[in-house]
């Protein structure tokens, strides 16, 4: 069996399994020590914090057997966690900022606001933190998502 196999396996119900560096235990997809996926639901919490180049191999097996709709990106998840990675999802808790000028979704970071827009920039924040992007790139490309615009600026 391979990891890709093992993955698959895993993301169909296996709740045990391991081939080198990558194991199941329960809900919980496992690399050396630390969870890099977790399933919940009908969706699966990938956590996207770097660690290695072999992280990032794993990372990019789930993201290429899971469809993007279905996956809740969480990072910050210090090496060795071996818990649920429930606990860092912060959606749902992010409350907005005073003044906003459109709500949007990102693929990676969940709902947040545009709070200013400005020579092909926007300043976002999001439940990870604030973030500048490229406008309009980002929402040509799919990445962003408006879900209410305040704005005039089209």
């Amino acid at each position: 069996m391979t990891q890709v196999e093992l993955i698959n396996a895993w993301l169909e119900g296996a709740n045990e399994g391991k081939v080198g560096s990558v194991s199941v235990d329960g809900d919980r997809l496992i690399h050396y020590s630390t969870v890099i996926a977790e399933r919940h639901g009908e969706k699966v919490i990938l956590n996207y914090t770097r660690y290695s180049l072999a992280s990032g191999k794993v990372q990019k097996m789930v993201t290429d057997l899971v469809p993007r709709e279905d996956i809740l990106f969480v990072s910050g998840v210090e090496a060795g966690f071996r818990g649920s990675l429930t606990s860092f999802l912060t959606e749902g808790k992010h409350e907005p900022p005073e003044k906003w000028l459109m709500k949007v979704r990102h693929e990676k970071f969940g709902t947040g606001y545009v709070t200013a827009m400005s020579d092909g920039l926007i300043a976002c924040s999001f439940p990870c933190g604030n973030k500048t992007l490229l406008w309009p790139g980002v929402l040509e490309m799919g990445v962003i998502t408006v879900i209410e615009d305040r704005s005039d600026i089209s």
